[in-house]
């Protein structure tokens, strides 16, 4: 039995969060309300984007958060703040996508 879900509120909001430096990760920050982010790296990316913690680094560090291709499969993510979700690039200036409300 899959657990009942609420409806996306109407406080949506769609932000692109650019990653300006390689292997420097970025708190995903802006987004009112809490509930739900779905994140994928934005389709022009030459690089890999990682999704974690405030700790999280790419492939070759200590800490390698969950792997995201140039627009391929999203992460959906159920928690009480965005703040608590980081993004760091292997590529200089590539961006993520964010839903979240």
């Amino acid at each position: 039995m899959l657990p009942q879900e609420s409806p996306i509120q109407d406080s949506l909001t769609h932000r692109v969060t650019d990653l300006p430096v390689a292997g420097t990760a970025v708190q995903l920050a802006g987004h009112s309300g809490s509930g739900y982010l779905i994140i994928q790296a934005h389709p022009s990316n030459t690089g890999d984007v990682f999704i974690g913690g405030s700790t999280v680094t790419i492939a070759s560090g200590a800490v390698c958060g969950l792997r995201l291709v140039a627009g391929g499969a999203s992460v959906t993510l159920r928690l009480s703040s965005a703040d608590r979700v980081y993004a760091v690039g292997d590529t200089a200036g590539d961006d993520v996508i964010v839903l979240g409300n």
